[in-house]
C-alpha cells in the first residue's frame, strides 16, 4: 500500500521538464489581473483554445491521453477541470481566487525551462492573461 502510494504521489508531480517533481515554495509576485485576454476568461475557452491546442495535441502533447504528464491529461473537458482544481494535492494546480499561488501559473511564467509549460516558449500574455483572470474570478466551472 505505501508503494502505491508513493507512486501516486511521484506521478502527480512529474511534467515535461527533468526538474519538474520540485513544487513552487510560495506564491508569485507580480502577477496581475489587469490585463487584456485574448479570449473571455472562461474554463471552456481556456481548455478549448488554449490547453488542447497547445498542451495535449502536436509537438506539445505532453497532456495528451498517451503522455499525460503529472497525471493530466487535456481530452477530457470534465476530467481535465477536477483534476486542475484536486484540492488533495499538496502543490495545487489551480487556487481558485488566487492565481499567484496556482501552480498552473508558475509554470505558464516560469524563465527556468525545466518548468516552462508547454515546453519551449511561453504562451502570450494575452492567453497567460485569460488564465490567470479565470483564475482570480474563482476558477468556475
Amino acid at each position: 500500500m505505501r508503494l502505491v502510494i508513493i507512486v501516486i504521489v511521484t506521478v502527480l508531480f512529474v511534467g515535461c521538464g527533468p526538474e519538474d517533481q520540485t513544487p513552487p515554495s510560495s506564491c508569485l509576485e507580480g502577477i496581475s489581473i489587469e490585463c487584456t485576454p485574448q479570449y473571455t476568461p472562461t474554463f471552456d475557452k481556456i481548455f478549448e483554445i488554449t490547453l488542447q491546442n497547445s498542451c495535449s495535441v502536436g509537438g506539445n502533447a505532453c497532456h495528451s491521453s498517451a503522455g499525460a504528464k503529472g497525471g493530466i491529461s487535456f481530452d477530457d473537458i470534465e476530467q481535465s477541470y477536477l483534476l486542475l482544481l484536486n484540492p488533495g494535492t499538496t502543490d495545487p494546480r489551480v487556487v481558485p481566487g488566487e492565481p499567484a499561488c496556482s501552480s498552473l501559473v508558475h509554470r505558464l511564467e516560469s524563465d527556468d525551462s525545466s518548468r516552462l509549460m508547454p515546453p519551449g516558449n511561453k504562451l502570450s500574455p494575452e492567453v497567460r492573461c485569460a488564465i490567470v483572470q479565470w483564475i482570480a474570478a474563482g476558477a468556475e466551472r
